[in-house]
């Protein structure tokens, strides 16, 4: 039997103790149902080049871009989390689970990237059924 990989670079707000919700960043769920739109706003968030792809090797370029010139450990909060990619199959979002996490594991000196994911308890179990599916696992660590 595989064993699902863990996502250490994830957060629940209840494990996450924030140096102040104002140095996040932070992302609208409810904008990120389908790829198209999380790619869409986390370029808007995150500010982006104008010249992104719109895709996720793209994606995975910007984040390491904003890793390298970051002085401090950066963290994204996404709001409304159970949102992610619900229109999309978990082909889907195990693919942004991945980009998300290759770059947050990344072996660098740059600082570390991490994701805050929240919404209520129900939507929370609901995104940690999905990711299970998708081949990852959620943990409130």
């Amino acid at each position: 039997m595989n064993e699902t990989p863990t996502a250490p670079w994830m957060r629940t707000p209840t494990s996450w103790t924030p140096g102040g919700i104002a140095e996040a960043k932070v992302i609208d769920g409810s904008r990120c149902r389908s790829a198209a739109g999380l790619l869409t706003e986390w370029s808007s968030v995150l500010g982006f080049p104008d010249h992104f792809g719109h895709n996720w090797m793209a994606l995975a370029d910007c984040l390491h871009d904003i890793r390298y010139t970051a002085a401090d450990p950066v963290t994204i909060v996404l709001r409304s989390a159970g949102q992610l990619l619900v229109d999309e199959s978990p082909d889907v979002l195990a693919a942004f689970l991945s980009v998300f996490g290759d770059v947050a594991t990344a072996d660098t000196d740059d600082p570390p990237l991490l994701l805050v994911i929240d919404d209520t308890p129900d939507q929370l179990a609901d995104l940690t059924r999905r990711a299970s599916e998708a081949g990852h696992t959620v943990t409130p660590s």
